[in-house]
């Protein structure tokens, strides 16, 4: 495999090394007992309006702390301007590129494996160049396929553990 393959948009490429790494940070609502729910899965408005991406982080050029730290202090100038109270995210969580095209292969969609693709942003203009995202637009259509497809990332997050969380974003340790 080469690395990447170019897609109808000339600056996003498609990730196929099986072993990259891709983090998600999970904000606290997202959190239940240490681990992380279905719902920091789920396709949200944006993603919808971004033709069903959901963001991550690219391993090979942040590390779980650095993908932390970097949302965090988005979420908290997003939250200041807003005049709004600053809760930091619980932590990141990560998987392999292998792990993402495994989930939602039992939904039974012919002729479309994987299900899930990941997809290299760096060189998108208006994106961090650590960004990548998740394509779920062969699920888009039916919130119970989504459904199952954020419940199996949750599982497998479950399974791979957190890769990054700061003493202070857990109140109970």
């Amino acid at each position: 495999m080469t690395g990447h393959e170019s897609i109808e948009e000339p600056d996003r490429f498609r990730i196929d090394t099986l072993g990259a790494e891709l983090y998600r940070v999970i904000i606290d609502q997202y959190e239940e007992n240490g681990h992380v729910t279905y719902r920091a899965f789920m396709l949200t408005n944006e993603d919808k309006e971004d033709s069903n991406r959901s963001s991550f982080v690219q391993g090979k050029i942040t590390d779980p702390l650095t993908a932390y730290t970097n949302r965090s202090d988005t979420i908290r100038r997003r939250k200041e301007a807003e005049g709004k109270d600053f809760v930091p995210p619980y932590g990141t969580v990560g998987f392999t590129v292998e792990e993402i095209e495994r989930v939602g292969a039992e939904l039974g969609i012919e002729d479309t494996p994987p299900v899930l693709t990941a997809w290299d942003d760096a060189h998108m203009a208006d994106r961090p160049d650590d960004h990548a995202h998740v394509d779920y637009s062969l699920v888009a259509n039916s919130k119970g396929q989504v459904r199952n497809v954020a419940k199996q990332l949750a599982d497998q997050a479950k399974e791979n553990g957190w890769k990054f969380v700061p003493r202070d974003a857990d109140p109970r340790t």
